[in-house]
């Protein structure tokens, strides 16, 4: 295999020769995000800027930067090889998605009275993921401090801005529109839709080809699993839950037997279980990995008796958001006991 060698120019370098490589990254995200005018996109389309700069000085660290918290975060959640797949997709989304961008952008200017940039449609997507990326950053230093929610509104509030910044970009960039107009007619507004759909038609394949990626090496089915682990499954209680809300199940517990309590959520969030005693005493708890929908507690009772089970969803869509949630008793005994069902639910009011 013969691997190509990039030489970066004269030109390439041009943008760090009056400040450092830092410097200029964080001066282009600062106009990128203050600047959503046509003027700066003009501007922007006016410098012709080297598309190996660009990568090589700009999007690869930026992306970088972006994905090494929840790199490290599902490292240690989920392991190595979750991990190296989720960065994968981000590069694959990023990176990848820009030269096809660029490429699909430049075909379609003619159709709509604009013009072909050639190698220049990757600098503009490359500078368009510029809010995904930094708020994927700062969404994750929110998860950091614990402030999950806050993280998940700033993912989407990059999102909306890259939106809004295409919209605004695309049609001068193409020269399908000039700065000096003010009103669109249906050429801007059509290529502009046009690229949009394309943009997520594109990340949306490369998310389902990952996620297949994923499931076929590391998906877990938790049932599953717990039957090979020899495992019978024992009763069910269904309860559809609030975001952050709770429920508490009561069942019989016989010594002897080892029980798995597993905690389901419809939707992806955080799970976390908890085995309590008649009195009030937690005697056991786990919380899922973030977001893996899934948790489960391995309980051996000391004595016969009442047990309560509670499970609680976390962050969900928003205020009003529900998922159907599921406690799943499961139990393998070397004893003649018979398992009761779960007998009721109890009232977290009360």
């Amino acid at each position: 295999m013969r691997w190509k060698t990039y030489t970066l120019t004269a030109q390439d370098i041009a943008p760090y020769k009056s400040l450092g490589a830092s410097e200029y990254m964080i001066d282009r995200i600062v106009d990128i995000i203050t600047k959503p005018t046509g003027e700066y996109w003009q501007s922007v389309s006016d410098e012709e800027l080297s598309p190996k700069g660009v990568l090589f000085g700009y999007l690869l660290p930026l992306t970088a930067i972006a994905v090494v918290l929840p790199f490290v975060f599902m490292v240690q959640s989920n392991g190595a090889g979750p991990a190296l797949l989720f960065v994968g997709d981000w590069f694959t989304g990023v990176v990848l998605l820009s030269l096809v961008l660029g490429f699909v952008a430049d075909k379609l200017a003619p159709l709509f009275g604009g013009k072909g940039r050639g190698s220049q449609g990757f600098v503009l997507f490359a500078l368009l993921h510029t809010p995904v990326l930094l708020s994927s950053f700062i969404g994750s230093m929110f998860s950091l401090a614990g402030s999950d929610g806050l993280g998940s509104i700033m993912g989407k509030v990059g999102l909306f801005y890259g939106i809004y910044l295409m919209w605004i970009s695309v049609p001068i960039f193409y020269k399908v529109k000039r700065v000096s107009e003010i009103k669109s007619d249906w050429k801007v507004s059509g290529f502009a839709i046009t690229v949009a759909v394309f943009w997520f038609t594109l990340r949306t394949m490369s998310l389902i080809a990952w996620g297949l990626v994923y499931q076929l090496n590391y998906a877990v089915d938790p049932i599953k699993a717990a039957i090979d682990d020899n495992y019978n499954i024992g009763a069910t209680s269904l309860e559809r839950l609030a975001q952050h809300d709770s429920s508490l199940v009561e069942t019989t517990l016989f010594k002897g037997n080892t029980y798995r309590f597993l905690g389901l959520s419809e939707v992806r969030t955080t799970v976390s279980m908890s085995v309590v005693s008649s009195s009030g005493e937690h005697l056991d708890r786990s919380v899922s990995n973030q977001n893996s929908q899934y948790t489960f507690v391995d309980f051996e009772p000391d004595e016969t008796g009442t047990y309560l089970i509670q499970l609680m969803v976390g962050q969900l869509a928003g205020a009003g958001s529900t998922t159907e949630s599921a406690v799943v008793e499961m139990y393998r005994s070397n004893s003649v006991n018979t398992l009761l069902p779960i007998e009721r639910e109890v009232d977290l009011n009360d």
